[in-house]
């Protein structure tokens, strides 16, 4: 290959790197799905029977554990994050008694449960904790999709959002004040490509131009 060849290719592969590399926005987040498990998201249909039934165990839980978090329990935790993952259990408990095969995915990632109905269709579910004051503001961490060789998703389904909105009632003491469910089928993602680098890499003996230590 000569040195013109090599030019070329490499002129060719930052060409391909700055339009891969480009932000995207608004895009659907069952295409996502759909390209990076294989698996298609399906779109709630209230006039069907079965997700009828479905959408209705699901309010009757959310009801419940709001009704219990406000009236007589609390939640405890620092901040809204630290008491999202006793919410799901707490939430797959409750699908439980109420009849549905219920079971928290443990690993990190998306999506929190996986909830099996009397005709053993599959809904994946994403449990949400906000502050009520920061329920309509917005942030890219809200929610966010991370694909992965090991993925979650392992069957065609409905995907739900259950975001609870929470009031600290006295410090790191949180009750639960409202509550909001959301087909996924809607939800448009967006995408910013990322580098990183781990703390190894950053201090690398041939990257160090100098440092100064008072104790080791």
């Amino acid at each position: 290959m000569t040195n013109k060849d090599i030019g070329w290719e490499l002129e060719n592969l930052k060409d391909f790197s700055r339009k891969v590399l480009q932000p995207l926005k608004d895009v659907a987040f069952p295409v996502i799905v759909e390209a990076t498990t294989g698996k298609k998201i399906i779109r709630i249909n209230l006039d069907a029977n079965e997700d009828k039934e479905l959408i209705e165990s699901i309010k009757q839980v959310a009801d419940e554990i709001s009704k219990k978090y406000y009236e007589k329990l609390e939640l405890i935790g620092n901040r809204p994050n630290d008491v999202s993952e006793p919410l799901e259990q707490v939430f797959v408990d409750c699908l439980i008694n109420a009849g549905k095969g219920a079971i928290r995915l443990k690993q990190k990632g998306y999506p929190d449960l996986e909830i099996k109905d009397k005709l053993e269709r599959i809904t994946y579910m994403e449990i949400k904790v906000s502050r009520v004051e920061n329920i309509k503001e917005g942030s890219p961490r809200n929610f966010f999709y991370k694909p992965s060789i090991k993925t979650k998703i392992k069957e065609d389904a409905r995907h739900l959002l259950i975001g609870f909105a929470i009031k600290e009632h006295t410090p790191k003491h949180w009750k639960i004040v409202g509550w909001k469910l959301v087909d996924l089928a809607y939800l448009k993602v967006d995408f910013k490509p990322e580098f990183n680098a781990d703390n190894i890499e950053i201090y690398k003996k041939e990257a160090i131009i100098a440092e100064n230590w008072l104790e080791k």
